[in-house]
């Protein structure tokens, strides 16, 4: 997992666009390379950009369970973080590594910065 800002992956069209970048450049993101590509038209999606999440993307979640990575918690969240979007059947037929990733991803979002620089040290990382 890789993270990078927002701004180097995407370049705004319009002023309302660069306002828009320029607000969610500030949101920690999460890059998951996928082992096997989601099938679409078009071509596959071979690697999903998670969000940190906010307020309104945990409405109606149970926070400890995502939290916890309880599968269908975290998947549910997971729907509503990621770019390019995809949909709870995506999700089901992913490998067990990408659901993996994808939980960890989310887990990292709600770490500390002294709890993820721990486990970097624990890793050997750091």
């Amino acid at each position: 997992m890789t993270t990078k800002p927002m701004a180097e992956r995407a370049k705004p069209r319009s002023p309302i666009a660069a306002e828009f970048a320029a607000k969610a450049a500030e949101v920690p993101t999460a890059i998951i390379t996928l082992s096997q590509p989601i099938a679409r038209t078009g071509g596959g999606i071979t690697e999903l950009s998670l969000r940190e999440p906010r307020g309104a993307a945990l409405y109606g979640l149970n926070l400890r369970e995502v939290m916890q990575g309880d599968f269908q918690a975290a998947m549910a969240l997971a729907q509503r973080i990621t770019t390019p979007a995809i949909h709870a059947g995506d999700l089901a037929n992913l490998p067990a590594a990408d659901v993996a990733a994808i939980t960890g991803a989310i887990g990292s979002f709600f770490m500390s910065r002294q709890e993820k620089e721990a486990i970097s040290r624990m890793m050997g990382e750091g």
